[in-house]
């Protein structure tokens, strides 16, 4: 937008959200948004491959 960016925000099952961020905790990652951009970038091929 012409304010910028907006605040997404992501709900995810309990057991998803305790694997995601030990996933983010491993990485050394203090934000969820890094840790995701992360994921996307290893699952390229398979999501292109989709």
């Amino acid at each position: 937008t012409s304010k910028g960016l907006r605040d997404r925000r992501v709900r995810l099952s309990v057991a998803t959200a305790i694997q995601f961020y030990d996933v983010q905790d491993r990485l050394g990652y203090d934000q969820p948004s890094k840790a995701v951009e992360w994921l996307l970038k290893k699952a390229k091929a398979a999501i292109d491959d989709l």
